[in-house]
């Protein structure tokens, strides 16, 4: 087994809602190799800061309207864009519909970020949002959310390495990613 020693300024984890990046960033903010060393940043809930949504029923009547969709992914990117430009070390979980290519070139176009997707099959997704009727996703039927998560897999699969959300939950720090 090759090792990859990440010693980047930013680590971003990406997937579908309830592939695990709060899950991966929550056991991270518990191993001190992580959490002594990077800010573990859950995008999502920076947003849902800006936007004043404290409760599960602020985001169910936020995201009721589809207009305020537009306005959380506008906030979303504008926050990601912040956060890139600043020289701390970072662990950003990124939201489940935060990429799209302009956000991928940003991404990229610094050679101190890794980009990680965390893959999981879409059933172990989809089980996760039926179970928490508090994400905008749960929603959705299941072809619609099927139908979400291939459009988004292409921007997934750019990322420069890939997981599963168990394999990095067991990492021992940031330089035992192994390829």
């Amino acid at each position: 087994m090759t090792k990859l020693s990440l010693n980047f300024d930013r680590i971003l984890l990406c997937g579908f809602s309830g592939a695990g990046k709060s899950f991966v960033l929550d056991s991270w903010k518990e191993n001190k190799k992580f959490s002594e060393n990077f800010r573990l940043i859950d995008l999502d809930d920076l947003v849902f800061l800006a936007l004043n949504l404290n409760s599960s029923s602020d985001k169910k009547r936020f995201f009721s309207d589809s207009l305020n969709v537009e306005h959380f992914r506008k906030v979303e990117s504008d926050t990601l864009e912040k956060l890139l430009k600043t020289p701390e070390k970072q662990i950003i979980a990124l939201g489940g519909g935060t990429l799209n290519q302009t956000a991928i070139d940003l991404i990229k176009s610094n050679e101190e970020n890794r980009l990680i997707f965390i893959d999981t099959a879409f059933e172990e997704c989809l089980k996760v949002i039926q179970s928490d009727q508090g994400r905008f996703l749960s929603q959705f039927n299941p072809s619609e959310l099927l139908k979400l998560y291939q459009d988004r897999l292409k921007f997934y699969r750019e990322a420069h390495l890939k997981y599963t959300a168990n394999q990095l939950k067991n990492i021992d720090g940031p330089q035992s990613f192994s390829i």
